[in-house]
């Protein structure tokens, strides 16, 4: 793949319009500046590669040391065995692409969640959008997600009346992120040989509504949240 296999690598994924002919999604996409500063953070700042995953349609990157375009490639296989040796695994956007990492015992910073409990792995950092008033004032992430409000859908057709929308997360809050589960994963300084979780017991009937598996660590930088 291109990959320095003397360091280490994270996988980055962000969502971009066009796959399977999916329109935009304001509260989805990701402004590419962002990806820009994101890339440069963690090749230049932290020392590391990034193996980007995607589909063909997505925007091209500058060719720059450290980087790897697998979204060209559009082979599944081959960005699934690149999350399974990464040392952690970006997703930037709330998209698909994540459960690559969760299926494969591979840790996960989500940024920009636009719903809660899609996070099944302990090790997950999750970081949601902020649900803000017509004053730009946001509902204290602890008590949105205790609400059950944290949901693309329910900010969108309940709350929306109200004056009500999801901001999505700053730079500066993505750059804390991704050096949170950077830290987290310091005890691995090169490609991971991480083995996935096994199931051993399964359930011998189905259950509604499922049991709880938000197992994510939320987190929120409240001192990075731009000021009104």
């Amino acid at each position: 793949m291109g990959v320095d296999i003397t360091t280490w690598f994270c996988t980055l994924h962000y969502r971009e319009p066009g796959y399977l002919d999916r329109p935009a999604d304001g509260a989805r996409d990701l402004d590419q500046d962002h990806v820009s500063a994101i890339i440069q953070h963690v090749t230049r700042d932290l020392g590391g590669q990034i193996i980007r995953l995607g589909h063909p349609g997505m925007a091209a990157l500058d060719r720059q040391d450290g980087v790897i375009d697998l979204s060209v490639v559009d082979e599944l296989m081959l960005q699934a065995y690149a999350v399974a040796r990464a040392r952690y695994h970006l997703q930037i956007t709330d998209s698909g692409p994540m459960a690559l990492a969760q299926g494969l015992g591979t840790p996960l910073a989500l940024g920009n969640a636009v719903s809660q409990g899609v996070v099944f792995a302990e090790e997950g950092l999750v970081l949601c959008q902020h649900i803000v008033n017509a004053q730009g004032h946001k509902i204290p992430p602890k008590l949105a997600r205790r609400k059950g409000l944290l949901d693309k859908k329910i900010v969108e057709h309940v709350l929306g009346p109200h004056g009500f929308r999801l901001q999505r997360n700053s730079l500066a809050e993505l750059t804390a992120l991704v050096d949170g589960i950077h830290a987290q994963t310091a005890d691995c300084p090169g490609w991971t040989r991480t083995t996935p979780p096994v199931i051993e017991t399964f359930l011998e009937a189905m259950v509604w509504p499922p049991p709880e598996i938000d197992k994510g660590h939320y987190v929120d930088y409240p001192e990075l949240f731009p000021a009104t």
